[in-house]
């Protein structure tokens, strides 16, 4: 059943019951987590390769830069020798 849900995976749809099925099984012992993540990236960026060759690209999405923080003034002891 798994087997069959992961074999010809091509659109969204095809694509969430093959997670789905996937996900089933991580939880009855037939797949480690990793490899789990590894076959449901593998698929998606399959899916969207196939998108891509149909439509136009998807605009690439990037995160916000992440703002430093303001260096705070630290007191340096100085150790008196004896």
């Amino acid at each position: 059943m798994i087997k069959a849900a992961i074999k010809n995976v091509e659109k969204v749809e095809d694509l969430n019951k093959a997670a789905s099925m996937i996900d089933k099984g991580v939880k009855w012992g037939i797949y480690h987590k990793n490899k789990a993540a590894r076959l449901k990236s593998k698929f998606a960026r399959k899916v969207a390769a196939a998108a891509t060759t149909t439509e136009e690209k998807p605009k690439k999405v990037t995160k916000a830069k992440a703002v430093a923080k303001p260096k705070t003034a630290t007191k340096k002891t100085v150790k008196k020798a004896k």
